[in-house]
């Protein structure tokens, strides 16, 4: 469960710093948490945490993400963990 000790950080993180967090599926099969910012607010999410991140060209903004995702099924493990701890992540 690696992963998802570093997705959790992440979103602990992302919610210290008022971050909206997202659940990502993302190229070569990533799974996980991530945020979309505008190229301008990338700094910012770096800033946030000390996670491992890389990100995507989304057009105007990018999707923000740790570098270890999480195996497909333990997505619903991970949604069920931010649940317990009070932190909202939107479906994709």
């Amino acid at each position: 469960m690696h992963g998802s000790k570093i997705q959790l950080r992440f979103a602990r993180d992302m919610k210290r710093a008022r971050i909206k967090l997202r659940e990502y599926r993302g190229r070569w099969w990533y799974f996980g948490l991530g945020v979309t910012v505008p190229w301008s607010g990338l700094q910012r999410v770096m800033r946030a945490t000390r996670v491992g991140l890389q990100w995507d060209d989304m057009g105007f903004d990018a999707i923000v993400y740790p570098r270890t995702g999480v195996a497909e099924g333990d997505m619903e493990k991970l949604m069920t963990a931010l649940e317990a701890e009070g932190i909202e992540a939107r479906s994709s």
